[in-house]
Protein backbone atom coordinates (compact mmCIF):
# COMPACT_ATOMS: atom_id res chain seq x y z
CA UNK A 1 0.00 0.00 0.00
CA UNK A 2 1.32 3.46 -0.93
CA UNK A 3 2.37 6.14 1.53
CA UNK A 4 -0.39 8.74 1.89
CA UNK A 5 0.76 12.35 1.60
CA UNK A 6 -1.37 14.11 4.17
CA UNK A 7 -2.16 17.61 2.91
CA UNK A 8 -4.22 18.54 5.96
CA UNK A 9 -1.37 17.93 8.38
CA UNK A 10 1.03 19.88 6.20
CA UNK A 11 -1.47 22.73 5.93
CA UNK A 12 -1.82 22.98 9.70
CA UNK A 13 1.97 22.99 10.11
CA UNK A 14 2.55 25.75 7.57
CA UNK A 15 -0.39 27.83 8.85
CA UNK A 16 1.22 27.85 12.29
CA UNK A 17 4.51 28.97 10.76
CA UNK A 18 2.80 31.74 8.76
CA UNK A 19 0.89 32.96 11.84
CA UNK A 20 4.16 33.09 13.78
CA UNK A 21 5.85 35.12 11.03
CA UNK A 22 2.84 37.45 10.70
CA UNK A 23 2.92 38.20 14.43
CA UNK A 24 6.53 39.44 14.12
CA UNK A 25 5.74 41.99 11.41
CA UNK A 26 5.45 45.72 12.29
CA UNK A 27 1.79 45.67 11.27
CA UNK A 28 -0.80 43.08 10.37
CA UNK A 29 -0.54 42.09 6.70
CA UNK A 30 -3.67 42.29 4.56
CA UNK A 31 -5.10 40.32 1.64
CA UNK A 32 -7.77 41.72 -0.69
CA UNK A 33 -9.86 39.01 -2.35
CA UNK A 34 -11.99 40.10 -5.31
CA UNK A 35 -14.80 37.83 -6.47
CA UNK A 36 -16.87 38.80 -9.51
CA UNK A 37 -20.09 36.87 -10.13
CA UNK A 38 -21.62 33.81 -8.48
CA UNK A 39 -19.47 30.90 -9.69
CA UNK A 40 -20.01 28.12 -7.09
CA UNK A 41 -16.46 26.73 -7.18
CA UNK A 42 -15.01 30.23 -6.86
CA UNK A 43 -17.25 30.96 -3.88
CA UNK A 44 -16.01 27.82 -2.11
CA UNK A 45 -12.41 28.78 -2.79
CA UNK A 46 -12.89 32.37 -1.60
CA UNK A 47 -14.60 31.26 1.63
CA UNK A 48 -11.64 29.02 2.32
CA UNK A 49 -9.20 31.89 1.81
CA UNK A 50 -11.15 34.18 4.13
CA UNK A 51 -11.32 31.51 6.86
CA UNK A 52 -7.60 30.80 6.62
CA UNK A 53 -6.78 34.52 6.78
CA UNK A 54 -7.99 34.61 10.37
CA UNK A 55 -6.02 31.54 11.34
CA UNK A 56 -2.83 32.94 9.81
CA UNK A 57 -3.10 36.39 11.43
CA UNK A 58 -3.81 38.15 8.13
CA UNK A 59 -6.51 40.77 7.61
CA UNK A 60 -9.06 39.91 4.95
CA UNK A 61 -10.51 42.57 2.64
CA UNK A 62 -13.32 40.83 0.73
CA UNK A 63 -14.81 42.45 -2.38
CA UNK A 64 -17.82 40.70 -3.90
CA UNK A 65 -18.91 42.29 -7.15
CA UNK A 66 -21.95 41.47 -9.30
CA UNK A 67 -21.49 39.61 -12.59
CA UNK A 68 -22.53 42.81 -14.39
CA UNK A 69 -19.39 44.62 -13.19
CA UNK A 70 -17.67 46.39 -16.09
CA UNK A 71 -14.00 46.14 -17.00
CA UNK A 72 -13.50 49.79 -16.04
CA UNK A 73 -15.09 49.32 -12.62
CA UNK A 74 -12.92 46.29 -11.88
CA UNK A 75 -9.73 48.02 -13.03
CA UNK A 76 -10.58 51.07 -10.91
CA UNK A 77 -10.93 48.83 -7.84
CA UNK A 78 -7.58 47.16 -8.54
CA UNK A 79 -5.91 50.56 -8.90
CA UNK A 80 -7.40 51.60 -5.56
CA UNK A 81 -6.06 48.42 -3.91
CA UNK A 82 -2.65 48.93 -5.52
CA UNK A 83 -2.40 52.29 -3.72
CA UNK A 84 -3.79 51.07 -0.39
CA UNK A 85 -0.85 50.61 2.05
CA UNK A 86 -2.94 48.27 4.23
CA UNK A 87 -3.26 45.77 1.36
CA UNK A 88 -0.17 43.63 0.82
CA UNK A 89 -1.70 41.06 -1.51
CA UNK A 90 -4.40 41.26 -4.18
CA UNK A 91 -6.14 38.18 -5.42
CA UNK A 92 -8.75 38.32 -8.19
CA UNK A 93 -10.59 35.02 -8.28
CA UNK A 94 -10.57 33.35 -11.71
CA UNK A 95 -12.35 32.63 -13.96
CA UNK A 96 -13.99 36.00 -14.51
CA UNK A 97 -17.43 36.20 -16.11
CA UNK A 98 -17.60 37.31 -19.72
CA UNK A 99 -16.91 39.78 -21.23
CA UNK A 100 -14.24 40.72 -18.65
CA UNK A 101 -10.67 40.31 -19.95
CA UNK A 102 -8.58 38.28 -17.50
CA UNK A 103 -5.23 39.22 -19.06
CA UNK A 104 -5.87 42.95 -18.66
CA UNK A 105 -7.05 42.48 -15.07
CA UNK A 106 -4.00 40.41 -14.12
CA UNK A 107 -1.66 42.93 -15.73
CA UNK A 108 -3.30 45.75 -13.74
CA UNK A 109 -2.32 44.20 -10.38
CA UNK A 110 0.91 45.68 -8.99
CA UNK A 111 3.57 42.93 -9.32
CA UNK A 112 4.62 43.39 -5.68
CA UNK A 113 1.03 42.59 -4.58
CA UNK A 114 0.46 39.72 -7.03
CA UNK A 115 0.64 36.93 -4.44
CA UNK A 116 -0.95 34.46 -6.89
CA UNK A 117 2.09 34.93 -9.18
CA UNK A 118 -0.03 35.53 -12.29
CA UNK A 119 1.42 38.89 -13.39
CA UNK A 120 3.70 38.60 -16.47
CA UNK A 121 6.59 40.14 -14.49
CA UNK A 122 6.36 37.51 -11.76
CA UNK A 123 5.84 34.69 -14.27
CA UNK A 124 8.98 35.80 -16.10
CA UNK A 125 10.98 35.91 -12.86
CA UNK A 126 9.70 32.43 -11.99
CA UNK A 127 10.73 30.96 -15.34
CA UNK A 128 14.29 32.27 -15.16
CA UNK A 129 14.66 30.75 -11.71
CA UNK A 130 14.62 34.03 -9.76
CA UNK A 131 11.06 34.17 -8.42
CA UNK A 132 9.55 37.03 -6.46
CA UNK A 133 6.57 34.92 -5.46
CA UNK A 134 5.84 31.28 -6.19
CA UNK A 135 2.46 30.16 -7.59
CA UNK A 136 0.49 28.68 -4.73
CA UNK A 137 -0.50 25.22 -5.96
CA UNK A 138 2.81 24.30 -7.67
CA UNK A 139 4.75 25.65 -4.68
CA UNK A 140 2.55 23.52 -2.45
CA UNK A 141 3.41 20.41 -4.48
CA UNK A 142 7.13 21.10 -4.15
CA UNK A 143 6.73 21.58 -0.39
CA UNK A 144 4.89 18.28 -0.11
CA UNK A 145 7.68 16.51 -1.98
CA UNK A 146 10.30 18.08 0.31
CA UNK A 147 8.32 17.19 3.42
CA UNK A 148 8.29 13.53 2.44
CA UNK A 149 11.91 13.42 1.27
CA UNK A 150 11.05 12.99 -2.42
CA UNK A 151 13.52 14.73 -4.73
CA UNK A 152 12.65 15.32 -8.41
CA UNK A 153 16.37 15.38 -9.32
CA UNK A 154 17.13 12.81 -12.01
CA UNK A 155 13.53 11.58 -12.11
CA UNK A 156 11.02 11.57 -14.95
CA UNK A 157 8.24 13.97 -14.05
CA UNK A 158 4.96 14.19 -15.96
CA UNK A 159 2.53 17.07 -15.52
CA UNK A 160 -1.02 16.69 -16.85
CA UNK A 161 -2.54 20.05 -17.81
CA UNK A 162 -0.93 23.14 -19.30
CA UNK A 163 -2.80 25.96 -17.59
CA UNK A 164 -0.98 29.16 -16.65
CA UNK A 165 -2.18 28.69 -13.07
CA UNK A 166 -0.88 25.16 -12.37
CA UNK A 167 0.48 23.15 -15.30
CA UNK A 168 3.10 25.49 -16.76
CA UNK A 169 4.52 26.80 -13.45
CA UNK A 170 4.49 23.24 -12.07
CA UNK A 171 6.65 22.11 -14.99
CA UNK A 172 8.99 25.07 -14.42
CA UNK A 173 9.49 24.31 -10.70
CA UNK A 174 10.11 20.61 -11.34
CA UNK A 175 12.63 21.50 -14.05
CA UNK A 176 14.42 23.88 -11.68
CA UNK A 177 14.57 21.01 -9.17
CA UNK A 178 16.51 18.99 -11.80
CA UNK A 179 13.62 16.80 -12.86
CA UNK A 180 13.19 15.68 -16.49
CA UNK A 181 9.75 17.07 -17.23
CA UNK A 182 7.09 16.24 -19.81
CA UNK A 183 4.08 18.58 -19.98
CA UNK A 184 1.01 16.83 -21.37
CA UNK A 185 -2.33 18.26 -22.50
CA UNK A 186 -5.51 17.44 -24.41
CA UNK A 187 -3.63 17.07 -27.73
CA UNK A 188 -0.93 14.74 -26.39
CA UNK A 189 -1.06 11.36 -28.21
CA UNK A 190 -0.57 8.05 -26.37
CA UNK A 191 -0.99 9.75 -23.00
CA UNK A 192 -1.02 6.52 -20.99
CA UNK A 193 2.35 5.47 -22.48
CA UNK A 194 3.85 8.73 -21.23
CA UNK A 195 2.31 8.67 -17.76
CA UNK A 196 3.48 5.07 -17.22
CA UNK A 197 7.07 6.34 -17.51
CA UNK A 198 6.58 8.92 -14.76
CA UNK A 199 8.42 8.64 -11.46
CA UNK A 200 6.45 11.69 -10.32
CA UNK A 201 3.00 12.28 -11.80
CA UNK A 202 1.15 15.55 -11.10
CA UNK A 203 -2.41 15.79 -12.42
CA UNK A 204 -4.16 19.14 -12.89
CA UNK A 205 -6.67 18.36 -15.63
CA UNK A 206 -9.99 19.02 -13.90
CA UNK A 207 -11.80 15.86 -15.05
CA UNK A 208 -13.11 13.18 -12.69
CA UNK A 209 -11.29 9.81 -12.92
CA UNK A 210 -9.29 10.79 -16.02
CA UNK A 211 -6.18 9.14 -14.52
CA UNK A 212 -6.83 5.41 -14.20
CA UNK A 213 -4.74 2.70 -12.58
CA UNK A 214 -3.32 1.50 -15.91
CA UNK A 215 -1.75 4.96 -16.42
CA UNK A 216 0.40 4.72 -13.25
CA UNK A 217 3.58 2.68 -13.01
CA UNK A 218 4.51 0.73 -9.91
CA UNK A 219 6.25 2.84 -7.30
CA UNK A 220 5.34 6.21 -8.82
CA UNK A 221 4.62 9.31 -6.76
CA UNK A 222 1.15 10.56 -7.73
CA UNK A 223 -0.09 14.00 -6.67
CA UNK A 224 -3.57 15.09 -7.69
CA UNK A 225 -4.15 18.84 -7.43
CA UNK A 226 -7.44 19.04 -9.35
CA UNK A 227 -10.71 20.01 -7.67
CA UNK A 228 -13.81 18.46 -9.27
CA UNK A 229 -17.24 17.29 -8.18
CA UNK A 230 -18.39 13.77 -8.93
CA UNK A 231 -21.93 12.68 -9.75
CA UNK A 232 -22.81 12.71 -6.04
CA UNK A 233 -21.62 16.31 -5.74
CA UNK A 234 -18.60 15.36 -3.64
CA UNK A 235 -15.25 17.11 -4.12
CA UNK A 236 -12.69 14.87 -5.79
CA UNK A 237 -9.65 15.00 -8.05
CA UNK A 238 -8.56 13.55 -11.39
CA UNK A 239 -7.11 10.26 -10.17
CA UNK A 240 -8.98 7.03 -9.43
CA UNK A 241 -7.79 7.31 -5.87
CA UNK A 242 -8.20 3.83 -4.36
CA UNK A 243 -6.97 1.94 -7.43
CA UNK A 244 -3.90 4.12 -7.97
CA UNK A 245 -3.00 3.82 -4.28
CA UNK A 246 -2.40 0.10 -4.78
CA UNK A 247 0.45 0.77 -7.21
CA UNK A 248 1.90 4.14 -6.19
CA UNK A 249 4.77 4.63 -3.78
CA UNK A 250 3.12 7.82 -2.49
CA UNK A 251 -0.04 9.68 -3.38
CA UNK A 252 -1.83 12.75 -2.18
CA UNK A 253 -4.97 14.76 -2.71
CA UNK A 254 -6.88 15.08 0.55
CA UNK A 255 -6.30 18.49 2.07
CA UNK A 256 -4.32 19.80 -0.87
CA UNK A 257 -6.96 22.43 -1.45
CA UNK A 258 -6.11 23.95 1.93
CA UNK A 259 -2.37 23.43 1.38
CA UNK A 260 -2.40 25.60 -1.74
CA UNK A 261 -4.22 28.35 0.14
CA UNK A 262 -1.69 28.32 2.93
CA UNK A 263 1.15 28.90 0.47
CA UNK A 264 -0.70 32.02 -0.64
CA UNK A 265 -0.46 33.40 2.89
CA UNK A 266 3.20 32.42 3.03
CA UNK A 267 3.72 34.65 -0.02
CA UNK A 268 2.07 37.55 1.80
CA UNK A 269 4.28 37.34 4.89
CA UNK A 270 7.33 36.75 2.69
CA UNK A 271 6.50 39.98 0.88
CA UNK A 272 7.28 41.93 4.05
CA UNK A 273 10.53 40.13 4.78
CA UNK A 274 12.32 39.48 1.49
CA UNK A 275 10.45 40.97 -1.46
CA UNK A 276 10.83 44.52 -2.77
CA UNK A 277 12.81 45.82 0.23
CA UNK A 278 12.54 49.41 -1.04
CA UNK A 279 8.78 49.22 -0.52
CA UNK A 280 8.99 47.99 3.07
CA UNK A 281 10.19 51.36 4.41
CA UNK A 282 6.92 53.25 4.50
CA UNK A 283 8.56 56.35 6.05
CA UNK A 284 10.99 56.56 3.11
CA UNK A 285 8.09 56.30 0.68
CA UNK A 286 6.28 59.17 2.40
CA UNK A 287 9.39 61.38 2.33
CA UNK A 288 9.90 60.73 -1.36
CA UNK A 289 6.29 61.55 -2.11
CA UNK A 290 6.52 64.80 -0.12
CA UNK A 291 9.61 65.90 -2.05
CA UNK A 292 7.98 65.00 -5.37
CA UNK A 293 4.79 66.80 -4.43
CA UNK A 294 6.60 70.00 -3.37
CA UNK A 295 8.67 69.97 -6.54
CA UNK A 296 5.55 69.44 -8.66
CA UNK A 297 3.79 72.30 -6.90
CA UNK A 298 6.76 74.61 -7.60
CA UNK A 299 6.80 73.59 -11.25
CA UNK A 300 3.07 74.27 -11.48
CA UNK A 301 3.56 77.73 -9.90
CA UNK A 302 6.28 78.58 -12.43
CA UNK A 303 3.90 77.45 -15.20
CA UNK A 304 1.21 79.77 -13.86
CA UNK A 305 3.62 82.76 -13.80
CA UNK A 306 4.66 82.07 -17.37
CA UNK A 307 1.01 81.75 -18.40
CA UNK A 308 0.31 85.22 -16.97
CA UNK A 309 3.35 86.70 -18.74
CA UNK A 310 2.33 85.03 -22.02
CA UNK A 311 -1.16 86.50 -21.78
CA UNK A 312 0.32 89.94 -21.09
CA UNK A 313 2.52 89.67 -24.18
CA UNK A 314 -0.42 88.44 -26.27
CA UNK A 315 -2.55 91.41 -25.22
CA UNK A 316 0.19 94.00 -25.86
CA UNK A 317 1.58 92.56 -29.08
CA UNK A 318 0.92 94.51 -32.29
CA UNK A 319 1.45 91.40 -34.45
CA UNK A 320 -1.41 88.92 -34.80
CA UNK A 321 1.08 86.07 -35.31
CA UNK A 322 3.05 86.90 -32.18
CA UNK A 323 -0.15 87.34 -30.17
CA UNK A 324 -1.37 83.90 -31.33
CA UNK A 325 2.02 82.35 -30.49
CA UNK A 326 1.98 83.78 -26.98
CA UNK A 327 -1.65 82.77 -26.40
CA UNK A 328 -0.92 79.19 -27.58
CA UNK A 329 2.07 78.97 -25.26
CA UNK A 330 -0.12 80.18 -22.40
CA UNK A 331 -2.79 77.59 -23.17
CA UNK A 332 -0.25 74.73 -23.31
CA UNK A 333 1.31 75.70 -20.01
CA UNK A 334 -2.10 76.15 -18.38
CA UNK A 335 -3.07 72.58 -19.31
CA UNK A 336 0.20 71.17 -17.96
CA UNK A 337 -0.15 73.17 -14.74
CA UNK A 338 -3.70 71.82 -14.32
CA UNK A 339 -2.53 68.21 -14.81
CA UNK A 340 0.31 68.55 -12.29
CA UNK A 341 -1.88 70.27 -9.71
CA UNK A 342 -4.52 67.61 -10.31
CA UNK A 343 -1.98 64.91 -9.48
CA UNK A 344 -0.86 66.74 -6.35
CA UNK A 345 -4.35 67.50 -5.07
CA UNK A 346 -5.70 64.07 -6.19
CA UNK A 347 -8.67 65.43 -8.16
CA UNK A 348 -7.19 63.86 -11.29
CA UNK A 349 -6.78 60.05 -10.89
CA UNK A 350 -3.06 59.32 -11.03
CA UNK A 351 -0.74 56.82 -9.39
CA UNK A 352 1.31 59.63 -7.92
CA UNK A 353 3.70 62.31 -9.12
CA UNK A 354 6.44 60.15 -10.57
CA UNK A 355 9.96 60.98 -11.64
CA UNK A 356 9.28 60.20 -15.35
CA UNK A 357 6.28 62.56 -15.31
CA UNK A 358 8.29 65.31 -13.65
CA UNK A 359 11.09 64.78 -16.15
CA UNK A 360 8.57 65.28 -18.95
CA UNK A 361 7.20 68.35 -17.20
CA UNK A 362 10.70 69.74 -16.70
CA UNK A 363 11.56 69.20 -20.37
CA UNK A 364 8.33 70.92 -21.38
CA UNK A 365 9.14 73.77 -18.99
CA UNK A 366 12.57 74.33 -20.56
CA UNK A 367 11.05 74.23 -24.06
CA UNK A 368 8.32 76.67 -23.12
CA UNK A 369 10.81 79.00 -21.42
CA UNK A 370 12.78 79.07 -24.65
CA UNK A 371 9.61 79.76 -26.61
CA UNK A 372 8.66 82.51 -24.18
CA UNK A 373 12.10 84.06 -24.52
CA UNK A 374 11.72 84.17 -28.29
CA UNK A 375 8.21 85.62 -28.05
CA UNK A 376 9.28 88.20 -25.49
CA UNK A 377 12.29 89.12 -27.63
CA UNK A 378 10.01 89.72 -30.60
CA UNK A 379 7.65 91.71 -28.41
CA UNK A 380 10.53 93.84 -27.06
CA UNK A 381 11.74 94.55 -30.59
CA UNK A 382 8.25 95.60 -31.63
CA UNK A 383 8.07 97.91 -28.64
CA UNK A 384 11.42 99.52 -29.59
CA UNK A 385 10.26 100.00 -33.16
CA UNK A 386 7.04 101.57 -31.94
CA UNK A 387 8.99 103.92 -29.67
CA UNK A 388 11.33 104.85 -32.54
CA UNK A 389 8.39 105.50 -34.84
CA UNK A 390 6.76 107.59 -32.16
CA UNK A 391 9.99 109.54 -31.59
CA UNK A 392 10.38 110.23 -35.29
CA UNK A 393 6.75 111.27 -35.48
CA UNK A 394 7.18 113.61 -32.56
CA UNK A 395 10.37 115.06 -34.11
CA UNK A 396 8.57 115.69 -37.37
CA UNK A 397 5.82 117.59 -35.60
CA UNK A 398 8.37 119.74 -33.73
CA UNK A 399 10.11 120.64 -37.00
CA UNK A 400 6.87 121.88 -38.45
Amino acid sequence: MATRIDGKTLAAKVKAQVAEEAAKLPRQPGLAVVLVGEDPASQVYVRGKEADCGECGIRSFPYRLPAETTQRELLDLIEKLNRDPAVDGILVQLPLPEPLEEAAVIAAIAPEKDVDCFHPYNVGRLNIGDPVFQPCTPAGVMEMLREYGISPAGKRCVVLGRSNIVGKPMAALLTQADGTVTLCHSKTPDLADITRQADILVSAVGKVNCVTVDMVKDGAVVIDVAMNRNEAGKLCGDVCYDEAAEKAFAHGHTGFFRRGLVWLFSNITGYHKTVYPHIKDEKAIDTGMVISTVFAALVACVYVLIVLRSMDIALRSTSAFHALLAAGSAALLAVQAFIILGGVLKFIPMTGVTVPFLSYGGTSLVSCLGLMGAVQGVASRNERLLREDQRLADGGEDAQ
